[in-house]
């Protein structure tokens, strides 16, 4: 019930962000017969090249196919799946815990492990992974990791239990990479409270699940080591830079959690001087961790120990030291690691005297209802592309946002904003080709039609970005450029399944005098989208008559 308040008044949300490329735009999720692809692809739509980017996750778009089977794209049945992953995951902390902090055999272990799990449902940091589409990934890989550990602890390792096992955690590491990190965390857990056997048969568990999405993906997809065309800052850091940022941002994970007032999205930051107030602030808090879990090791405090290095371990794959990331930070890692603080601090709380554990515990129930209210006031922010965009922006004004809050000016009709923050994007970061792309079309929108060419050629220089084949293929046809046909062949090959550009070869090739390649184009573009316009092309071309548009 808690979580259904806090959360009710996201499911009116729009798609948002990459929801496009994920959801909107991606017509492998429109087919059930598209199964076999969502196995061998990646997660973005490019515009008729098949599915791109670095991350195999074949679980969270087939969850998106089943939806769309049923609902198509309305978004509040995506809302709807996703918050009931959430509360299942929600579920799943409250008997973790329960078992778990029950060992120190303190009789209000129960009430504690149920206030932790409610400040984990209603925290205003997971706004981003339960009302971000696109990040269903996250409540997803932590219900299956979740669910993997919570027979881990059962420690009645039965063939049956041990193959559940072995497929949850297959399960999470397919639906997201990171969800590896339940091989340390489990046995790191039954290494400290369970016998050697035992820690053997978990051992042998896990490492058969890992063995299993090892197969799939070395077989359907293998291993993606082709840069993206979206370079974060953070990507072309070196190691020094981006050792400060991620210490740096050990410390912005904590505040978020203590005191998230401040929440926005696509953050870009990268720390370079070691002076900086959060890489110092940072490195005090990584320290004060450190020697803490020496002291626990020594004193063999277990439970705390276990929490520590669970929320050290989880952090460290978003901190962006050992490989660089798509942003510096975002508020959607921290959706795991929270679960190892809570942790933490509920063992701790039950550590403190009487009198004092009830004032906390008061103030533990009392965050609750601050938190959810944050959590509803940030809901308000993703109810569509403008509102979001429109208030992080000022909060992180930086190359991303701009390109996207001029996105979406530019579909509001407000062109000349639009415009300044594409330029502004440029000017942050000049070497993203998407920005020259949306500038292009805010110039041919102006009737600039060479300032537009010219800012769709930088793009395509940049990069593979499919609008930006698209736009100059269009405007170089509806021009009549003499270099049209060597350009179209060159995007034809790049995107062969991309409508628009089918349609201007189409064209192109019939504006050339060659109406065999015309009705060649004509036809694969009638094939794959048969709309009433493309069959009025398809008949124009093939009666050879002239063309009006």
């Amino acid at each position: 019930m808690v979580g259904l308040i806090t959360w009710v008044n996201m499911l009116g949300n729009s798609f948002v962000w990459d929801d496009e490329e994920m959801v909107v735009n991606n017509s492998a999720i429109f087919k059930l017969s598209n199964i076999p692809q969502l196995f061998s692809s990646a997660t973005f739509n490019t515009g008729g090249s098949g599915l791109g980017g670095w991350f195999y996750r074949p679980l969270v778009m087939l969850t998106f196919l089943l939806i769309h089977t049923v609902f198509g794209l309305w978004t509040p049945a995506y809302h709807l799946v996703q918050l009931a992953f959430h509360l299942g995951v929600g579920v799943l902390v409250f008997l973790l815990f329960k078992d778990m902090l029950a060992i120190g055999g303190n009789r209000f272990s129960r009430i504690v492990a149920y206030g932790l799990s409610l400040i984990f449902l209603v925290h205003p940091a997971n706004t981003e992974s339960v009302g971000y589409i696109s990040a269903l990934g996250e409540p997803l890989f932590a219900l299956f990791v979740l669910g993997a550990l919570y027979l881990v602890i059962k420690a009645k390792f039965t063939r049956k239990r041990l193959l559940a096992t072995g497929v949850l955690f297959a399960l999470g590491l397919l639906t997201k990479e990171g969800a590896v990190i339940l091989l340390p965390i489990a046995i790191l857990w039954s290494f400290f409270f369970q016998k050697r056997r035992e820690l053997f048969r978990v051992t042998a568990a896990l490492l058969s699940g890992l063995g299993i999405y090892l197969f799939i993906r070395l077989s359907f997809f293998g291993i993606q080591t082709q840069r993206p065309d979206f370079i974060s800052p953070i990507s072309d850091a070196s190691f020094y830079h981006r050792l400060l940022t991620g210490v740096g941002n050990f410390f912005v994970f904590l505040k978020t959690f203590v005191f998230p007032k401040t929440l926005a999205i696509a953050n870009h930051e990268v720390i370079t001087n070691p002076t900086d107030c959060r890489f110092i602030i940072g490195t005090i808090l990584v320290l004060l961790f450190l020697s803490s879990s020496v002291l626990w090791f020594l004193k063999k405090k277990k439970l705390e120990l276990f929490f520590l290095m669970w929320f050290l371990i989880s952090y460290l794959p978003v901190s962006n030291i050992i490989f660089p990331l798509d942003m510096s930070f975002a508020d959607r890692w921290l959706y795991f690691p929270m679960i190892g603080l809570l942790g933490l601090i509920g063992v701790l709380l039950l550590r403190v005297k009487y009198k004092l554990f009830l004032s906390v515990l008061v103030l533990l129930f009392f965050s609750v209802a601050l938190f959810s209210t944050r959590t509803i006031v940030r809901n308000t922010n993703w109810r569509n592309g403008l509102t979001l965009y429109s208030h992080d922006v000022r909060i992180n004004d930086n190359f991303d946002l701009n390109n996207n809050y001029g996105v979406e000016l530019f579909r509001n009709g407000d062109i000349e904003n639009a415009k300044m923050h594409f330029e502004k994007s440029i000017s942050q970061r000049p070497e993203w080709n998407v920005p020259h792309n949306n500038l292009g079309a805010t110039l041919e929108r102006e009737g600039d039609l060479e300032g537009a060419k010219k800012e769709y050629k930088r793009s395509v220089e940049l990069g593979d970005y499919y609008l930006s084949f698209q736009n100059l293929a269009a405007i170089l046809v509806s021009t009549h450029d003499p270099n049209a046909l060597d350009f179209i062949k060159t995007a034809f090959g790049k995107f062969p399944n991309s409508p628009s550009i089918n349609r201007s070869a189409a064209l192109a090739y019939y504006n050339a005098g060659d109406q065999t390649q015309a009705l060649y184009f004509a036809r694969r573009l009638l094939s794959l989208e048969p709309t009433e316009q493309n069959q009025i092309l398809y008949n124009i071309i093939f009666n050879k008559q002239k063309l009006d548009f």
